[in-house]
């Protein structure tokens, strides 16, 4: 608010009027960012508001109850600006159909100098090139600083042109119409207020943040590697959020609740509240599990302790069994797992420890455990990102082993367990080539054949191809001393960390390899390995 007040008394300000979008429902933690920027932007005194255009039916569920839905253009009025939120490669090709939607011509070059600013964020600008055409300005960094730089450049009167000639090579922002490699540094609010998320409805838990990033760094996941240094809210500031819900059941969160150096669950059970959930990791949680909490989520990740030690979460049987036997003498009524098939240097002795590890938790733990399965993608910026994106069909099938494993152990029992199986070949392959695209995918995204359906078979890779993007290229073993679409963007990590950690993971699997080799393929000297 006072940012707009000081441009008032200059009497050119107006409250900027912005439509806060995303091209279909999403949830999770990447869903979270548009209500941050919300709120940021409604607390500067702008007019902000979050809307959804999906003509079909989404295929996700929101972790914070569905924004509005709008039919007509008529009932949004004028804007000032749309900041786009983009979390995953799947929303791409609803973007062309939802500026379509605005009134707003889909490429940049093509647009009206009056048109409303176009701006884009969310977890896909570590790697935002396949994006390019539709944006004028993409913004990397926390919205409470990108989103309102933008807003008071807007309340006072400068328009897209003149927006984009001042942001363009500042931390935080890249106009893809003035340089064609993407170039930014990412731009963060070092010391942020904890925001509430999600109020709270009768279908919703109020969500409140506690940590941004994380401390962890494990190979394959970008939240450690490209999603911001890691900060923690104050205890004081997440206390004062917390007041106003006395005696309700909350979610304060964060990607891994464990690694948070004050007592979370203190506070929250100080203020009197209840604490639903929690998202740790095992080694670091099993001195914390409360009873209580409804349900708890980890990253068990890989098969057997030595793949979990090669991506840096070196968690042994022995410490899985006994959280899992902690948790199945308290009062916690689901605990999630999530499992990543894939990894480099997997093996089928891998998938047998994990059915052994499967039965040894049952005989501790008999209440209801939700496993999903998920099949690597290297993603940009962490160390696994120059690996194969092509679909994985060994690693598919023995997903299937441990999805039947996990079946026999609870189902037998009468206990309901929920395996969630990895995406299909199409679709997996669509996410890996989409993430590293460079503008040649512009043609692709803009056809209107090309929609959310057309990515779970051939059709997408058909179109793809006849638009000129190759394909086969985006899904090959990359170099790692090569130049990439996104190799501009500055996540915050030195690069020779990123190749450092990369160069320890391939000396791994070929000692791994030449072990098996003398060992006759045994990995049983290997499985509780510290990591390196």
């Amino acid at each position: 608010m006072r940012q707009v007040a000081l441009l008032a008394k200059r009497g050119r300000a107006h409250p900027a009027r912005i439509a806060v979008v995303e091209p279909s429902l999403t949830g999770g933690v990447g869903a979270m960012g548009s209500e941050i920027l919300l709120s940021a932007l409604q607390a500067a005194g702008h007019d902000a508001f979050r809307l959804r255009v999906a003509p079909r039916e989404a295929s996700q569920s929101t972790l914070f109850g569905p924004p509005t839905t709008l039919r007509e253009p008529a009932q949004v009025g004028q804007l000032d600006a749309l900041f786009v939120s983009i979390l995953f490669p799947r929303q791409y090709v609803d973007v062309a159909r939802m500026l379509r939607w605005f009134g707003v011509e889909p490429l940049r070059e093509k647009r009206a100098y009056t048109a409303p600013l176009v701006a884009f964020g969310g977890q896909f600008a570590i790697a935002p090139a396949a994006l390019a055409e539709f944006a004028d300005v993409i913004a990397l960094g926390d919205g409470e600083a990108t989103g309102v730089e933008l807003a008071t450049l807007l309340a006072a009167g400068h328009g897209r042109i003149e927006i984009m000639d001042e942001v363009h090579g500042k931390p935080g922002f890249w106009c893809p119409g003035k340089s064609h490699a993407a170039k930014m540094r990412r731009l963060e609010v070092l010391r942020f207020q904890p925001v509430v998320v999600m109020p709270g409805t009768a279908a919703a838990t109020p969500t409140i943040e506690a940590a941004r990033g994380c401390a962890s760094k494990c190979a394959f996941c970008t939240i450690g590697w490209a999603g911001g240094t890691y900060r923690e809210a104050d205890p004081a500031a997440l206390e004062q959020r917390l007041a106003r819900y006395r005696n309700v059941a909350v979610n304060v969160f964060a990607p891994d609740l464990s690694s948070v150096r004050w007592d979370v669950d203190e506070v929250v059970e100080r203020i009197g509240c209840r604490q639903m959930g929690r998202d740790a990791r095992m080694d670091r949680a099993r001195n914390q599990l409360r009873p209580g909490i409804r349900s708890y989520s980890f990253g068990v990740e890989g098969l057997s302790a030595r793949l979990r030690a090669l991506i840096g979460k070196p968690l042994s049987g022995a410490t899985i069994v006994d959280v899992m036997s902690r948790l199945g003498a308290s009062t916690a009524g689901v605990v999630r797992w999530y499992l990543i098939v894939g990894l480099p240097g997997e093996t089928d002795a891998d998938v047998e420890e994990f059915i052994g590890l499967l039965h040894a938790v049952r005989e501790v733990y008999a209440k209801r455990l939700e496993l999903t399965l998920t099949m690597l993608q290297p993603a940009p910026h962490t160390p696994l990102q120059w690996l194969s994106g092509v679909y994985n069909g060994t690693a598919a099938a023995r997903a299937m082993r441990i999805r039947d494993a996990c079946r026999d152990a609870w189902g037998s029992k009468g206990e309901m367990t929920s395996a969630t199986m990895v995406k299909g070949r199409w679709l997996h392959e669509y996410d890996v080539a989409l993430q590293r695209a460079d503008r040649d995918a512009v043609g692709f995204l803009v056809d209107p054949r090309t929609t959310e359906k057309t990515t779970h078979d051939e059709r997408w890779r058909d179109s793809a191809e006849s638009h000129g993007l190759d394909v086969d290229a985006l899904l090959e073993t990359l170099s790692p001393g090569g130049t990439y679409a996104w190799s501009g963007v500055d996540v915050g990590i030195n690069p020779g960390i990123v190749l450092r950690q990369w160069r320890r993971i391939e000396a791994d699997v070929e000692t791994d390899v030449r072990t098996r080799e003398k060992t006759g393929g045994g990995l049983e000297s290997l499985r509780d390995r510290p990591p390196r």
